[in-house]
């Protein structure tokens, strides 16, 4: 029951919960979650708080306390809008808009599959069936008239097969009958040759092997006269080059002639003659070096000669007070019949200089003159003259022996001498030889010729016997030709196009086997269909195309519902973040104003990211787990007094505790009784205790149950 204000009761639970919400102005979450709390459970409160996910189950709290409404949980729907979407979306790859991994009817999910997904096999189970009867009805069309192109093929093979079939018979038999009297005519006609021929051969026979005998004799007499003309040339070609040594010989002579006129000049002559000249002209350029300046001077009319240096002496006539003037090298001499004057050089011995130039100088005067030349030039001309008469001999010496080979001269002379020879032949030995080769080849051909017809005699008389009996089998094989003309006239006529019997037969057998393999082909066929009759689809092509529509539109549908889901998640998570931001922020001002004073200063405000309490004195941040279970108590209680402060600004209502400083110690129990005294100035606050000091220090109005 519900008492009212006004003094009205309310029995019907609908009724009171309705009234209580109306009451409260808060939803149940915020009763149930944040105001109403068991005796002792304000530390476990905090400690699930803390401890086990700071931020999102204080979020959860706080959320259901301020924006839950009729008892449904954001947290719910969020789950049932995750719930709906994996329903829909569950193994579909919406990205490429195909099952997970890209599995197919052929290996399909089985597990787990959402709407879309569901609808999608549907829609390609319904595309396949209504591709599976579209190609039935495709295939056995395409089959029937197969069939029937096949039925009218094999009907018209065999109306053609069965009309010729006689033809082909005979015609078959006209092939053997045409291949013996082929071979008939042709023993006849070889028969009849032979019978031409054998008189024929007989007689050529003993042409050509008299033929063969006249050449033979001809032969004869052209080896005799080979043997002569060859004789012949063979003393002609040594007269031959008997003439051309002879014309050598002469040419020797006259050689040799010239090089016993030519003065032979050694090498070591040029030699010495160049060392005396090459002494000679240093001793010159020597005596020339020092050189004198010579100023005669005549006082009357006189004659005198002079000498510069090793130089010819010279003659001259000076007048009165005439002046002779001259250099020299080395030495000057001027003479008189009466006097001489002599003038030297200090640098060398002159006198013993001009001696050695003088020997040298002479020394070349004797070798020119035994060599027969005027100067070094000319000698070293004798001597290249010389050597080119020399080796001119030497050619011609080399060419006769060349010629002449082992024999000299004088034996080829009385070589050829001695033959005597005989007179010229008309031919030479090469156009006999030739005449005479031809006549034996002539000789040896027709021998052979006679010997080839003579042993075709002898091959027709072992065969045959004689001409006459030769032509009683040729009149024998012409009966039998006849016989067989016979034959063949009475057989069926080939059809109409076609003048060659194996033509014709090889016609008659393409077109039977065409006719097997259209048999074979008809009945495969009639398998086919069969086959294709016995897979029959339930639906027809229509049917299907209907399904297939309605799956695809299914599947579409499916598709826009998953896409509605997904906005409303995407909106719904936008909403809820919108919600959480700074949710927290000012329940965390109330409890940074609650905390302090409740643990004596001690702590200012919480981190619930990292579970831990910022110490006042120290600015350490100490996690929940190492604070004792006085501390854990009085922030316990810190937390849902600054809840309770924060849901109730600016709201009418009152804050019921039962002994919530069992747990603390007698300092902390003052600290949180001035932190509720604090609080009950603002709002009405109703605390329950067996323990008579904590009335007492919280005062106040005190009723004793």
């Amino acid at each position: 029951e519900l008492t009212l204000p006004d003094g009205g009761v309310i029995s019907d639970v609908e009724t009171v919960d309705t009234t209580l919400a109306g009451l409260l102005t808060l939803n149940e979450g915020t009763w149930r979650y944040a105001l109403f709390a068991s005796q002792g459970r304000t530390e476990s409160a905090l400690e699930n708080i803390v401890v086990g996910s700071p931020l999102d189950d204080l979020n959860e709290v706080l959320r259901r306390a301020g924006f839950e409404t009729d008892g449904v949980s954001i947290e719910a729907l969020g789950s049932e809008i995750e719930n709906r979407w994996k329903s829909a979306f569950g193994r579909w790859d919406r990205e490429r808009n195909r099952p997970e991994n890209n599995r197919g009817l052929e290996n399909p999910w089985s597990k787990s599959v959402g709407s879309i997904l569901q609808a999608w096999y549907e829609r390609e189970e319904a595309r396949q069936a209504l591709d599976h009867a579209e190609t039935y009805y495709r295939d056995l069309d395409g089959i029937t008239q197969e069939l029937n192109a096949a039925a009218t093929t094999r009907e018209s093979l065999k109306s053609w097969v069965a009309e010729y079939a006689g033809a082909a018979t005979d015609a078959g038999q006209r092939l053997h009958l045409e291949a013996d009297l082929g071979r008939v005519k042709a023993q006849e006609e070889r028969l009849r040759k032979i019978s031409q021929e054998w008189p024929v051969n007989l007689s050529k026979a003993a042409e050509l092997e008299g033929r063969a005998d006249d050449l033979k004799k001809r032969a004869d007499e052209l080896a005799e006269e080979q043997r002569k003309a060859q004789a012949w040339e063979e003393v002609g070609q040594k007269r031959t080059i008997l003439g051309q040594a002879e014309g050598l010989q002469s040419r020797i002579a006259e050689a040799r002639g010239v090089l016993d006129g030519t003065p032979e000049v050694t090498e070591e002559q040029i030699e010495q003659l160049e060392g005396f000249e090459k002494d000679r002209d240093i001793i010159r350029t020597r005596l020339e070096s020092a050189e004198l300046g010579v100023a005669f001077s005549a006082g009357e009319a006189i004659n005198i000669e002079f000498q510069r240096g090793v130089e010819p002496v010279e003659q001259r006539s000076l007048a009165s007070e005439e002046v002779l003037e001259f250099t020299a090298g080395g030495r000057a001499v001027v003479r008189h019949a009466e006097w001489e004057v002599e003038v030297r050089s200090g640098n060398i011995d002159v006198a013993a200089e001009e001696t050695r130039y003088r020997v040298m100088e002479k020394g070349v005067a004797d070798l020119l003159e035994s060599i027969g030349a005027e100067d070094s030039q000319g000698a070293k001309e004798l001597r290249k003259s010389f050597i080119e008469k020399s080796n001119r001999l030497s050619g011609l010496e080399e060419q006769i022996k060349e010629l002449l080979g082992d024999q000299t001269f004088e034996e080829l002379q009385a070589e050829i001498h001695s033959t005597g020879g005989e007179e010229a032949p008309e031919r030479s030995s090469a156009v006999v030889a030739a005449e005479r080769a031809k006549a034996e080849a002539g000789a040896e051909n027709a021998q052979e010729a006679a010997i080839e017809r003579r042993q075709e005699i002898q091959d027709w008389v072992d065969e045959f016997g004689s001409p006459d009996d030769l032509l009683n089998e040729l009149v024998a094989h012409r009966g039998e030709r006849m016989e067989l003309e016979k034959k063949v006239e009475d057989l069926l006529p080939l059809p109409e196009g076609f003048v060659d019997a194996e033509l014709f037969l090889e016609k008659y057998q393409t077109e039977e086997s065409a006719l097997g393999r259209a048999n074979d082909v008809h009945n495969a066929l009639l398998v086919d269909k069969a086959t294709v009759e016995g897979r029959a689809p339930d639906l027809e092509p229509a049917e299907a195309a209907e399904l297939r529509d309605q799956a695809e539109a299914a599947f579409e549908l499916a598709l826009r519902q998953g896409e509605a889901i997904d906005r409303i998640q995407r909106d719904f998570e936008a909403l809820r973040e919108e919600m959480d931001e700074d949710t927290l922020q000012p329940w965390l001002e109330h409890f940074g104003e609650v905390v302090a004073p409740i643990s004596g200063q001690r702590y200012r405000a919480i981190d619930l990211e990292s579970s831990t309490f910022s110490h006042a004195d120290t600015g350490m941040d100490v996690p929940f787990q190492v604070l004792s279970m006085g501390t854990r108590a009085c922030l316990g209680l810190a937390v849902r007094l600054s809840m309770a402060r924060w849901f109730l600004k600016d709201r009418s209502g009152f804050l019921v505790l039962d002994d919530p400083f069992v747990d603390l110690d007698p300092r902390r129990q003052e600290d949180a009784a001035a932190m509720l005294k604090g609080f009950a100035e603002e709002k009405q606050v109703i605390l329950l205790t067996c323990h008579p000091r904590h009335a007492e220090i919280l005062g106040g109005e005190t009723i004793q149950m």
